[in-house]
């Protein structure tokens, strides 16, 4: 397994409060893309519904880490369907979040989104291999 530390030698575990998540604008130049990332989405929505029953507070959240991989990579101006992003997509984007300075706790969720989202579509056959599958998050301090 390669974990982020490895990766991203102590920048994942970065934090900058002043520093706020934005990716919010969309790139009009990628409606395909737009499309495919929306299909699948909403499969992805009807499967941790139905699947695994989640509360409306962790669906959110679920969707909300998939939607911001979405956003980084609309930004980043590939235009990548979910089943084209490889290893390397993933780990830039989190070290784009790292340099954006959200706490371990928020870089952790937003993998486990990621990785969720991942295994998904290799249970619906949609991929042949998880490119979030050697990704490890940040360590969490417990209390």
């Amino acid at each position: 397994m390669i974990s982020v530390g490895k990766i991203l030698p102590q920048r994942f575990a970065c934090q900058n409060p002043s520093v706020y998540l934005e990716l919010t604008e969309k790139n009009e130049g990628t409606m395909t893309s737009h499309k495919e990332w929306d299909t699948y989405l909403g499969e992805f929505e009807d499967y941790l519904k139905l699947e695994l029953s989640l509360s409306d507070n962790s669906l959110k959240a679920y969707l909300s880490d998939v939607e911001k991989l979405q956003q980084f990579i609309e930004l980043s101006d590939w235009e990548l369907s979910p089943l084209e992003i490889k290893q390397d997509h993933l780990e830039q984007m989190l070290e784009h979040v790292c340099d954006l300075g959200l706490s371990v706790a928020s870089q952790a969720r937003i993998l486990a989104g990621i990785k969720a989202f991942y295994k998904f579509l290799l249970f619906q056959d949609l991929i042949s291999e998880d490119p979030s599958e050697l990704l490890e998050g940040p360590r969490l301090d417990r209390k």
